[in-house]
């Protein structure tokens, strides 16, 4: 999996960032500003993001599945509602085309190659 790389503004913008320099939310998916671990009404998710404690990698795959969270959460915080916690997967699949009809597909430790 190819990483991607944080745009210039996250680390200007005043929210807490992560190593890598990714803005660095709380399982519900709520930025901090930087130097504190109370979160904002701010959120965050998909590839500008990394979840506290559940680094991943910027993966389409995560991204989408953060984006239902995301929505349930911005939605629970305009009703009063309760927000629902995300817990990201720990693997996913890989599908590598090599441009001459076959690929290669991995998941975890696993690997395999053939027709696209």
């Amino acid at each position: 999996c190819t990483q991607g790389s944080p745009q210039s503004w996250v680390s200007s913008c005043g929210l807490q960032t992560d190593r890598h320099g990714f803005l660095l939310v709380d399982q519900h998916m709520r930025c901090s500003l930087a130097g504190s671990a109370e979160p904002t009404s701010v959120f965050a998710g998909g590839d500008v993001a990394t979840v506290a404690g559940h680094e991943r990698p910027k993966a389409g795959v995560f991204a989408v599945m953060a984006g239902m969270v995301l929505w349930i959460n911005i939605r629970a915080i305009l009703r009063g509602e309760k927000m629902v916690t995300y817990w990201p997967q720990s693997s996913f699949l890989g599908l590598l085309g090599l441009g001459d009809g076959t690929c290669i597909a991995s998941r975890g430790t696993l690997a395999t190659e053939g027709k696209w």
